[in-house]
């Protein structure tokens, strides 16, 4: 991904410390456990 690859992302926060399930539901819910 671009924000990745040119590590311009923001510090995002996550409400669940960090320990959200991604999948193609959630994936747009949490940022920071997205890019992690």
């Amino acid at each position: 991904r671009r924000t990745i690859q040119k590590n311009l992302h923001p510090t995002y926060s996550c409400k669940y410390d960090s320990c959200c399930v991604i999948d193609k539901i959630t994936r747009n819910q949490c940022q920071l456990c997205r890019f992690k």
